[in-house]
Parts: structure tokens; C-alpha cells; sequence
């Protein structure tokens, strides 16, 4: 089963969004974002009653999608609407279009990408060294921060 965000949703992220997309320097995360809306298996939506509410694990190993049938909303992938053209079948499987372009959670925190960089090494033992400060970079659930980490060395 495959969501399709359509053309107006890819549209919607904006140009830098999509030129970084379609860079080949960035395949990695385009097939992310891709295997992020299909998951294994049929469902169609005559598979989802209203009230009936799913979680499935996605190509994108470890991440997983709520798919839900709301009352007066139809039906809801994360918090995409599912626009009329659902049931797309075909001979592998089926497509139901989408309004939007599924984000994957965030993976990992500041500090765990800086600890992966041997040239960062230096700041991540000084930013250790300022209480409250590791555990900022360390909160993937916290607010959005830049850090600017290759000035700093």
C-alpha cells in the first residue's frame, strides 16, 4: 500500500525544499521521504470503518504511520487527509492520494549527530563541560536549534 502526496502537496513544501530533494548529494533522505508513506501489505478503504484506527510500520525501518477513518473527515494518514482518489489499484499493490507530504520523525539530537563527527569531537567535550547544556542538544523533542559547531574549532 502506498499514500501519494499529490503534485500540489510536493508543491507546497517550496523550492529549497525540492531542489534539496532532487539534489543526488540528498538521495539518502529523498528515499526516506519516500519509503516513509508506504507500508507493507493492502489496505483498502473499505478495510477502515469509521472510528477504526491503525498503526503500521513503514518502509522506512523503525518508523510507523497512524492511518484513521474520522467521523465526518474521512480518512486521515497522520495528519494528512486522504483526498478522494483512494483505492488506485494496481497490479502490486494499491495507491490512495494524500494533500500532503508525510514528514519521517526526526532521528536522533544535536549531540548524537555532533558525537558522530570526529571534527566535532572538541566542541562536544566542551559543550559537556556547560550544565544544561548536553541535555538541550540531547532532547530531540525540544525546540529546533542551529548549532553552528565547525566555527567554534
Amino acid at each position: 500500500r502506498q499514500t501519494a502526496p499529490k503534485n500540489d502537496a510536493f508543491l507546497a513544501l517550496g523550492d529549497e525544499t525540492l531542489d534539496f530533494l532532487r539534489d543526488e548529494d540528498n538521495v539518502d533522505t529523498l528515499a526516506d521521504y519516500l519509503a516513509y508513506h508506504g507500508i507493507l501489505g493492502e489496505v483498502l478503504s473499505t478495510d477502515l470503518p469509521p472510528g477504526t484506527d491503525i498503526d503500521r510500520e513503514t518502509l522506512l525501518q523503525g518508523q510507523s504511520i497512524e492511518v484513521t477513518n474520522v467521523d465526518g473527515q474521512g480518512i486521515m494518514v497522520n495528519d494528512a487527509s486522504v483526498v478522494p482518489e483512494f483505492d488506485l489499484q494496481s497490479c502490486n499493490g494499491v495507491v490512495h492520494s494524500i494533500n500532503e507530504v508525510l514528514m519521517p520523525p526526526c532521528s536522533g539530537s544535536i549531540a548524537s549527530t555532533v558525537a558522530d563527527d570526529e571534527d566535532l569531537s572538541i566542541l562536544l567535550e566542551l559543550v559537556s563541560l556547560v550544565p544544561g547544556l548536553a541535555e538541550a542538544l540531547s532532547d530531540p523533542d525540544a525546540a529546533a536549534i542551529t548549532l553552528f559547531g565547525k566555527l567554534f574549532i
